[in-house]
């Protein structure tokens, strides 16, 4: 058998692209956007009170990486939300509450 030196030293050996974690939720996005803009925060301010770089903030609000400890002290420390997951049910909430309100009658049975 061959070692990861000798492997990875071949020609043909192209490492595996893989996917993000988690889809990209653009309610979410929209949702965490929104709420900072409200309080006139931009993704610099943020990453400082995270304790992060502004890129992985902006991965995290984009739903192309995950962190628990980053996820809840933007959800906690930031939003003020009970956890990220308190952020995400709010999220949903909202989402629910703009397709009940903004649907058009009869556009659900064309789908």
């Amino acid at each position: 058998t061959m070692e990861l030196k000798e492997v990875l030293a071949e020609p043909e050996f192209r490492p595996k692209k893989t996917k993000p974690t988690v889809k990209i939720n653009s309610a979410l996005h929209t949702y965490i956007m929104l709420e900072l803009s409200k309080r006139g925060l931009s993704q610099t301010l943020v990453a400082k009170m995270c304790g992060c770089s502004v890129q992985f903030i902006n991965l995290i609000i984009t739903g192309r990486r995950t962190s628990a400890e980053i996820q809840n002290r933007l959800a906690v420390n930031v939003l003020g939300h009970k956890s990220w997951n308190h952020l995400v049910w709010c999220t949903l909430k909202l989402q629910d509450t703009l397709y009940k309100n903004f649907t058009m009658k009869g556009e659900d049975d064309a789908m």
